[in-house]
């Protein structure tokens, strides 16, 4: 997995999701379910795989593998779903 750029946008809500305030958790992962629509929306196929590879499966995977249970939350959270051809990011909602 090559480094994560810190200036990705999609990089910064995964570490604002990794705080123990659930309300930034939350609203991070709203923001990060939109980021990513709006960023698969413009790819190809190939490119839509490359991304979800590259920029977001390995943040989902740092979190839900962490010591901190809230960054398990947020890792679960994030979780990744595979409907009619479409990957889109969870957002907990509580």
């Amino acid at each position: 997995m090559a480094a994560p750029d810190p200036s990705d946008p999609i990089y910064k809500q995964f570490q604002l999701m990794r705080t123990k305030d659930e309300k930034v958790r939350q609203a991070a992962g709203a923001e990060l379910k939109a980021m990513v629509a709006a960023a698969i929306s413009e790819l190809s196929p190939d490119a839509v795989g490359k991304f979800w590879n590259d920029r977001v499966m390995p943040r989902v995977f740092e979190l839900i593998r962490s010591q901190q249970t809230h960054e398990v939350l947020a890792g679960i959270y994030a979780t990744g779903v595979h409907n009619n051809n479409e990957l889109r990011i969870c957002a907990y909602t509580g």
